[in-house]
């Protein structure tokens, strides 16, 4: 008898240990964000096969302007771009014919992607936060 009651609470109890390890802590909740939000002066760094320093202005119609300080180049490029309401951004620094594209997202108060130049072959990464 007493056998029996250990292994149903044996069963009972790995039962509730399975149920509750089963969710997931990953509480990651999506940042609201709008053009609204996401307007105004950004500044940030670019690395990889080149570096430097970036800002923008981004607007409230979605247009995106600044520009990009390559340290390789030593010299400051032109950045324009678009940006929807979601914050998904789409830029060029330099020219649309040899510069380097720039894609990511920005969030109310940080932004981060990728960027590339076919032309030379270079790739990185670039982050960047809201200027108060």
């Amino acid at each position: 008898m007493k056998t029996t009651k250990f292994l149903t609470l044996l069963v009972l109890a790995l039962t509730l240990l399975t149920f509750s390890c089963n969710g997931s802590d990953d509480t990651t909740v999506e940042e609201e964000v709008s053009l609204e939000i996401i307007s105004g002066s950004w500044s940030g760094t670019f690395e990889g096969d080149d570096s430097g320093t970036y800002t923008v202005v981004v607007n409230a119609n979605g247009t995106v302007t600044g520009t990009a300080f390559s340290n390789d180049l030593q010299q400051s490029l032109a950045l324009n771009g678009t940006m929807d309401n979601a914050g998904n951004f789409d830029a060029v620094a330099g020219s649309a014919a040899n510069g380097a594209t720039f894609t990511g997202k920005f969030r109310a108060t940080t932004s981060s992607g990728t960027w590339n130049n076919p032309t030379f072959n270079e790739s990185g990464t670039w982050q960047g936060t809201k200027d108060e």
